[in-house]
């Protein structure tokens, strides 16, 4: 019981400071725990966001487009033959599906439907095959009940 409240007060912390913008401090050195040297950014909801650490690295990519469904963490870039990871908070107990597609075409990789928790956590691990093509794929995430009002599609590079 305890969990799920804290669970549900991070999650009504996270959706706040993502409506309301919020700074980010992403440390560009990562062996240098005490590094002055971040990357502040204000955070737009409904406008994909790209922030780059001194590497070239993608640090944080938002969602272009958000009905209902938020994503609260996601693994981009990701390379070929490991496993991109996804967590999104939608409606409690719904079922969710989720496709990656590159540049439109039909569906390169599909996953499971998954059902939220009582929170509306719904997580996924996929595996990428290394044969899969690189380049930045459209995430679509629908809950079935209502999958022309509540989406998401948000974009993981795959490398």
């Amino acid at each position: 019981m305890k969990k799920s409240i804290i669970l549900c007060a991070l999650s009504a912390l996270l959706i706040c400071l993502t409506f309301t913008g919020c700074k980010m401090h992403v440390s560009t050195d990562p062996t240098a725990p005490d590094a002055e040297t971040t990357t502040r950014a204000k955070l737009t909801p409904g406008v994909t966001q790209t922030i780059v650490d001194a590497q070239g690295e993608t640090v944080l990519q938002l969602p272009d487009e958000s009905h209902g469904v938020n994503v609260l963490s996601k693994t981009s870039p990701v390379q070929r033959g490991s496993s991109i990871n996804l967590i999104i908070q939608g409606r409690a107990k719904e079922k969710y599906s989720i496709e990656f597609r590159l540049d439109g075409e039909d569906a390169a990789l599909k996953a499971d439907d998954m059902t939220a928790n009582e929170v509306g956590f719904a997580t996924w691990n996929v595996d990428v095959p290394k044969d899969l093509a690189a380049g930045v794929y459209d995430v679509t995430v629908r809950n079935l009940a209502k999958p022309d009002e509540e989406y998401l599609i948000t974009h993981i590079e795959i490398k």
